[in-house]
């Protein structure tokens, strides 16, 4: 089974901002290979 990357490209000014995108996406991530996408 071939999993497809999702990327999504923000740009902000604001590092801690950046750091919290990530988090959620990691969250985002766990949850689909859960779900079994």
């Amino acid at each position: 089974m071939n999993k497809e990357k999702i990327t999504i490209e923000i740009e902000t000014d604001n590092p801690e901002y950046a750091k919290e995108i990530c988090k959620v996406m990691k969250k985002f991530e766990i949850k689909m290979d859960e779900v079994g996408f």
